[in-house]
């Protein structure tokens, strides 16, 4: 329906003109231009208020609509609903709570989520709030990354997406990554940041002074979420399980900025001739899609014949974000 293209869960809260206290069950809005906008049917999101920020998508795995959302006030864990029509939604089901490994009194606040089409995964942004003990609006929120391959299931990195920040800055009390567009070459991501920590900073806090809360955006190259390493001016190798290549080229994201990058063909663990790293064309820069070339000429034989080769990469001083190609691959 052109009519709600643009879809957003919602719940009124606050109060009426009256003083009365509102905090009604989520619904779902919809707007042809994201500036006009109208509650879609009378289904209920959830049937109740549950002081969070859902966030919804439709699953190009499941063809359903889903958002992840609390259960309800005071339950700071995150739960999904799913819907194939918008019209009936499941009950809230738990997939994230907090675990043994996280500081005591951790909180799961809330958790954006989004399809990240060209690498076929989910991401997800969960906020944590370490909250002291009996002090329910007091304590410091960070964001840290999740990812899932369908949406459903999802893991932990315990990495968080903005680094620690000294105390008084921006992000230092509070950080909330809500945002993420995907521009082609880059993903921009909006953080919510505060200077103090949920609950707001104290009360002697005076107009003229700095805003309390601002909106810090940031820039990630294309598919650079985790890289290998090869650490502090140290050498490394990286060899591939067995790939059979079904497409004659491979490429590398990678950042070579000082050091040096050479790769080679193994059949087993022999390397090929002409596909050796005396063979190869080294690499020196910054490339986020860098064929690889050998004098032994394209990658066409490969497969042609249908062979199973490895790709063996020694490199120092660089980060290897990504080995591309269309290949199968096995451990054996």
């Amino acid at each position: 329906n052109p009519r709600y293209r643009y879809k957003s869960p919602y719940a009124r809260f606050g109060f009426d003109g009256n003083g009365v206290k509102l905090a009604e069950p989520y619904h779902l809005l919809g707007s042809s231009d994201m500036i006009h906008w109208d509650q879609i049917n009378d289904a209920q999101i959830l049937p109740n208020y549950a002081d969070s920020s859902p966030s919804l998508i439709r699953n190009p795995v499941t063809g359903r609509y889903q958002a992840t959302i609390r259960r309800r006030w005071g339950e700071r864990r995150v739960c999904l609903v799913e819907s194939e029509d918008l019209k009936s939604w499941s009950e809230p089901r738990c997939i994230l709570h907090p675990s043994p490994n996280d500081p005591p009194t951790t909180h799961y606040y809330d958790m954006p989520h989004y399809y990240y089409e060209p690498g076929e995964i989910f991401l997800g942004f969960l906020w944590h709030h370490i909250m002291p003990f009996d002090r329910i609006m007091d304590g410091p929120m960070y964001t840290e990354y999740t990812y899932s391959y369908d949406g459903l299931t999802w893991n932990r990195t315990g990495a968080r997406m903005v680094p620690e920040r000294p105390r008084g800055e921006y992000g230092a009390g509070i950080h909330y990554v809500e945002s993420m567009i995907d521009r082609g070459e880059d993903i921009v991501f909006y953080m919510g940041a505060g200077l103090g920590e949920h609950g707001g900073v104290p009360e002697e806090w005076k107009p003229g002074m700095k805003a309390r809360t601002v909106m810090i955006p940031g820039v990630l190259p294309k598919n650079r979420f985790v890289c290998i390493d090869s650490y502090k001016g140290g050498k490394a190798e990286v060899l591939t399980q067995h790939l059979l290549l079904h497409k004659p080229e491979l490429r590398l994201n990678a950042n070579v900025p000082f050091g040096s990058l050479k790769a080679e063909l193994l059949e087993g663990n022999k390397p090929i001739p002409g596909y050796t790293f005396e063979d190869f064309q080294p690499i020196w820069g910054d490339f986020l899609d860098k064929p690889l070339c050998w004098k032994g000429g394209g990658l066409n034989r490969f497969v042609e014949e249908k062979k199973w080769i490895r790709l063996h990469i020694a490199f120092e001083q660089t980060e290897i974000y990504g080995i591309m190609g269309d290949f199968s691959f096995t451990i054996n």
